[in-house]
Formats: C-alpha cells, structure tokens, sequence
C-alpha cells in the first residue's frame, strides 16, 4: 500500500497541500474565531492546546469566557474541524515525499502514516466533544471529560510525532540531494 501511494506522492502536491494548510492557518489563528477565543479568553486556557484536561471540568473555564466567548469558542471549534482534514494531506505527502526522494525508509512511512490519520481522527473527534461541551453548557455530558483527557494530550503527541518524523524525512531528502549533486 506505501509503495502504491509513494509512486502517485509528488512535490507539487505537497506544495499545493502545505499552500492550502497555511491559508487555513492563517485565517483560523491570526483572523478567524479562533483568535477572538483566545483574545477573549485572556489569560484562561482554552481546552484542546492542553496536555492534561483539567482535574476540575471545564465548567469553571467555560464560566469564565462568558456567554459571548463561548459562542466565539464554539464558532472557533467549526473552523477548527477543518485543521486535521487539511493536516492529514501535508503530513502524509511529507512522509511519501520522503521515502520516494530517499530521506525516510520505507517502514518509517508505513508506520507513521497510520499514527498520523489516526491523529487526525482523534483530533476531529476531540473538537467534536468540546462542541458538545459547549452546547451542553452549564452541564458536562457523561464520558466526554474522560474522553477529552485521553483525546488531547493524544492528538498531540501524534500531531507533533508524525508531523516532526515528516519534517526530519523532508530534511533528509534535501541533504541526501544536495550530498548525490556535491558528489558529481
């Protein structure tokens, strides 16, 4: 399956990927509602950037932004179900990028590649629950802390695995370019 993927994996498509991420991050973190939500929230953490979901619920934090910042935090998390869905590309044609250009073996792609989507899935589904979080507010529907606090510090650590593991792949392949172009 890798080696099927690697053959259609090009570098105008990673291009035309990390273009069309950066829009998007631009807009989501500098100029949409996700920038309001941290502007509103002050100093207040907002949920889904933390390592560990807090011991005490997300009332106390979700009281805190007010009813206008938890309507801004929840236009925030509808922009925010797109990260993952425009991530995932980048991500993957990094790695597939990789392996044909010869930075990454092949395994490291096999192996990354399902932690990624996997990521990203558990990303998408993390802002699903804050949304029900949001919606459900002042109460917390059963299971959806529990599952916030194996959701987040996991698409995390996948997000930062395998995007660092596309990145080191990437880098590899330039220096392995530029090693091949000094030796002729």
């Amino acid at each position: 399956m890798v080696d099927r993927l690697v053959q259609i994996a090009s570098g105008r498509a990673l291009l035309v990927a990390v273009l069309v991420f950066l829009a998007y991050a631009v807009f989501a973190v500098l100029r949409g509602p996700y920038a309001e939500a941290g502007r509103r929230a002050g100093e207040i953490d907002l949920l889904e950037p933390k390592w560990v979901y807090p011991a005490n619920g997300a009332g106390p934090l979700l009281d805190r932004l007010g009813a206008g910042g938890r309507a801004v935090y929840r236009d925030a998390q509808l922009v925010d179900l797109l990260f993952p869905v425009l991530e995932l590309p980048v991500v993957a044609l990094a790695l597939l990028c990789s392996v044909r250009w010869r930075g990454l073996p092949r395994w490291a792609a096999a192996v990354t590649l399902p932690l990624a989507v996997f990521g990203g899935a558990v990303d998408w589904t993390e802002n699903v629950g804050i949304l029900r979080l949001l919606d459900a507010y002042p109460a917390e529907p059963a299971g959806v802390a529990s599952w916030l606090a194996f959701a987040t510090p996991t698409k995390l650590a996948l997000a930062f695995g395998s995007a660092g593991v596309g990145a080191l792949g990437l880098v590899s392949s330039l220096a392995a370019h530029f090693l091949r172009s000094a030796r002729k």
